[in-house]
């Protein structure tokens, strides 16, 4: 008998929940987390505090990303003594705690947090990622469910690589026509906060759907999954199409062969079900979709004609970074991240009659619970 219909969004979910706690709260399994100079060393001084270490050191990177001077020169100096401070305890929090993936503001693969870590091949998905940085939302557009913390709730991932999390509302958001030559993502984002206003998603999880999201580069759907926070959503997630899987695959050099093959099954599975139900706060005269309601931007409307956006502006994808590759395509010394999710796709048959999982993670491999760490032993 076929279960209840699902979102996207629910689904992820289910496959990361440790423990429920209660009806709107849950234990979140992290597949992995990036930090910042900006948002981690309250985090790391909690630890120490406490005198307990990182739970898994190879399921985070750091990069140091919020206090890089604009100028453009080598070596870059960091002026400001307190940014500056920030930069070097960054780096001493990683030596101290055993986290190898680092780059310092000189690092040749040092660049923007949330174009990196896409680049890098260490977001896939189905995953759950995670950041102290609200615009964390950004990897949505590959079909993970990511969203910014706290600083407590970092310590608490580091120490835990779980979440207690607060299950968020639904929302979907449905874009069909075509875009105008000249019109970006950018300028699809900031039509969507026009229409729902900047309150307009708040506390949900926001799914794009329609021609037009399916139209633009993977690219585009970063900087409109970065945007969606400013309507105050705590998420915003595409399903993965060919598009996303071609684009994955090729920043994925560790995963070939039998493994390739059972990771791109699982992410083109990864929709939500057609009778599936989104609840929002509210309604633009729109019909609802199986009792849910949904904000649409129809093809008859002034901004899917073009009327009001200057033509010939904002070219770019949206989304930009400086580091650059070795000749496998990725920075050697990001190895460790990839190498954890190799043995955690690779332990898959092992793990996954021991752990509460359903379903395969964004890699193919075990969800919550698995790779070492096990529903009861979450807190430990």
């Amino acid at each position: 008998m076929a279960g209840k219909p699902e979102t996207l969004y629910q689904k992820i979910v289910d496959t990361h929940t440790v423990k429920r706690i209660d009806d709107s709260t849950i234990l979140l399994y992290v597949d992995i987390h990036f930090a910042n100079e900006y948002t981690s060393p309250q985090a790391f001084a909690g630890l120490v505090e406490r005198g307990i270490g990182v739970l898994s050191p190879d399921s985070h990177l750091c990069v140091v990303d919020h206090v890089i001077p604009t100028e453009d020169v080598t070596p870059r100096v960091i002026e400001d003594s307190a940014s500056a401070r920030q930069a070097a305890k960054l780096g001493e929090n990683c030596r101290q705690f055993g986290i190898k993936a680092f780059y310092g503001p000189n690092d040749p693969h040092q660049g923007i947090e949330h174009v990196l870590m896409d680049e890098q091949g260490l977001v896939r998905p189905g995953m759950v990622v995670i950041c102290g940085d609200s615009h964390t939302t950004t990897h949505g557009s590959l079909g993970a469910l990511a969203f910014g913390i706290g600083t407590s709730e970092i310590e608490h991932i580091l120490a835990t690589q779980t979440l207690v999390y607060r299950m968020a509302k639904t929302m979907l958001i449905r874009i069909d026509g075509h875009l105008p030559e000249g019109v970006t993502a950018k300028d699809l984002a900031l039509a969507v906060l026009r229409k729902i206003s900047a309150r307009g998603a708040l506390g949900c999880v926001v799914e794009y759907q329609g021609s037009v999201v399916n139209e633009l580069p993977v690219e585009g759907r970063m900087t409109l999954c970065n945007l969606t926070v400013e309507a105050g959503a705590r998420g915003a997630i595409i399903a993965p199409d060919e598009k996303t899987v071609e684009w994955v695959t090729a920043h994925c050099p560790d995963l070939k062969g039998e493994e390739l093959k059972a990771a791109q099954e699982y992410w083109r599975s990864l929709k939500s079900d057609d009778d599936a139900h989104f609840d929002t706060d509210g309604d633009l005269g729109n019909q609802p979709r199986s009792g849910g309601r949904y904000f649409g931007i129809g093809s008859g409307s002034r901004f899917l004609r073009g009327s009001g956006f200057p033509h010939g502006r904002c070219q770019g994808s949206g989304v930009s970074g400086t580091q650059s590759r070795d000749s496998d395509g990725r920075d050697p010394r990001a190895a460790c991240l990839h190498r954890f999710l190799h043995e955690r796709e690779a332990a898959r048959s092992e793990s996954r009659g021991r752990c509460d999982s359903r379903t395969p993670c964004g890699t193919g491999s075990p969800g919550a619970g698995c790779s070492g760490l096990h529903a009861g032993e979450a807190g430990s």
